[in-house]
Formats: structure tokens, C-alpha cells, sequence
């Protein structure tokens, strides 16, 4: 693995952004030195049917042109084409950067609980930037022990993650979208991150199977082959149609049902 580092280092130097990045994230909160006051919530949007989106960049929407919101848009745009659906109503909580640290913070805000208690479905991505934070840390000694190490702690904290919203919600849908490798096309050489994303996933994929109502939809496959045309021209975030894709997906995951054949 150590004769792709070099490489892989100078590919998120010379990137800035994408899935698997160094993307900003959300500004540390600035030591108070006067008693601080909550500020009001914001009002959760509630519809007939009501989506709460968490996590990164991928359920926020980066790299989707059309600006209908990748592929949380695809699905609310779907589930309002239905009869039974007369309005859909979504808050998206999901910020770009964010790791599994951040999102479990996110989860302890009144706003997100009320969103995510109130709703029907709950759209989730995290992960990438965990992978990416490990590259990052261990940039002149990369190796895979780090990754298995951290994974270990991904493992930890998606637990807790959905512990924490089935707290808030013991009945909607959960639905996870796995982890891909965006460096398929720019840098085909690292194999390697293809058994990071595969390990991680599985991690996730076997959480979520403990849930009834809950599930992983897998986006992998979608960029394993010579699908280029499914990244965004920063080569790493999906654009429109990779959103549309993965949109399709989940929606397929919201209408299945465990259990039925």
C-alpha cells in the first residue's frame, strides 16, 4: 500500500474537495465569556410525508447542478408524483465535511431531534470523511492497520449514531447509502481504497440489518466500472445523473418492505 501513498497524497492535495477529501467542516463553537442563550428554532418543515436528511456532502447535495438537491431532491421529486403523496416535506441537515464525530454532535441539537421524530424517512451518508481523516493522519505512513483501526471506531460510533435516532424515532425508515471509490478514474492504481470502502461498508451494511426498518443501499457498483460521466468535474462528488442514480436507489429501498417477497 505504502507504493500508492505518494500518489493517493498528492491526489487530495491537488482535489480540495470531494467525498474522500479535506473538506471544511463545521466551525468550532467559540469559547463563551458571557452566559450564552440558545438560539430560537428553526421550524421543521412537516408534510404529508416527511424527510429528515443527515451527514455529509453526499445527502447534502454537492456537485448536483441542477441545484435539486442530489439525491435527497431525486427522492422527494418521486415520492410528490405519487397520488397518496399529496406534499413532501424535507430538512436536510447533512453538511459537507462532516464525519461521524460531527454528525453524532448534529444528532444532540433540538432542531435535528424534532426533525428526525417527526419524520417518515430519514436519508443518512457518512463515513468518506472518516476515511479521508485517516489518510490525512497517517499521510508519510500509509498503510491499511490505520484504516482496520479506525474502522473499529466507525463501527462504534454508527451504532450510537442509530441508537440515537431510533431514541427520536422509533418507526421511520432508516436508509443508509453505502461508501464508493471516486479515484477509480483519476487514480486506478489504488486497489487498495476498493477493500477500505468494501470493509466499511460491511460494517454499516450489518448495523443496519439489525434494524427491521432499516436499510443499505449500495452505490459502489455504480462507479466500478466506466461510468466517468457519474462524477461531478471535481471528480469526486457525484453530479446530476450519479445523483439521479443513487436517488433511484433509495427510493426502491423506501417502497421495499422487509420481509416481503
Amino acid at each position: 500500500m505504502k507504493k500508492w501513498f505518494t500518489v493517493f497524497a498528492a491526489a487530495v492535495l491537488l482535489t480540495g474537495c470531494g467525498q474522500f477529501s479535506p473538506e471544511p467542516q463545521e466551525a468550532a463553537p467559540k469559547k463563551a465569556t458571557v452566559k450564552k442563550t440558545e438560539k430560537p428554532l428553526k421550524k421543521v418543515q412537516l408534510g404529508e410525508v416527511t424527510i429528515t436528511g443527515i451527514g455529509d456532502s453526499l445527502t447534502a447535495g454537492i456537485g448536483d447542478d441542477s441545484k435539486n438537491g442530489g439525491y435527497v431532491g431525486v427522492v422527494k421529486s418521486k415520492i410528490s408524483n405519487l397520488r397518496t403523496a399529496e406534499s413532501v416535506a424535507v430538512n436536510n441537515y447533512a453538511v459537507h465535511g462532516n464525519v461521524t464525530d460531527d454528525l453524532l454532535h448534529k444528532l444532540g441539537r433540538k432542531e435535528v431531534q424534532n426533525s428526525i421524530s417527526q419524520s417518515d424517512y430519514i436519508l443518512l451518508t457518512i463515513g468518506g470523511n472518516d476515511i479521508m481523516k485517516v489518510v490525512k493522519d497517517n499521510i508519510f505512513d500509509l498503510t491499511l492497520q490505520p484504516f482496520e483501526k479506525e474502522q473499529k471506531q466507525y463501527e462504534k460510533k454508527m451504532e450510537k449514531i442509530l441508537k440515537k435516532i431510533r431514541e427520536y424515532n422509533p418507526d421511520a425508515k432508516i436508509i443508509y447509502s453505502g461508501l464508493y471509490n471516486p479515484f477509480k478514474y483519476v487514480l486506478p492504481e489504488l486497489s487498495e481504497i476498493d477493500l477500505v470502502v468494501a470493509q466499511w461498508n460491511g460494517s454499516a451494511k450489518k448495523l443496519l440489518q439489525e434494524d427491521p426498518n432499516a436499510e443499505f443501499v449500495p452505490v459502489a457498483d455504480l462507479y466500478s466500472g466506466k461510468n466517468e460521466g457519474l462524477l461531478y468535474k471535481d471528480a469526486f462528488h457525484p453530479n446530476t445523473q450519479g445523483y439521479s442514480l443513487i436517488g433511484e436507489r433509495v427510493y426502491e429501498a423506501i417502497l421495499n418492505k422487509k420481509g416481503s417477497s
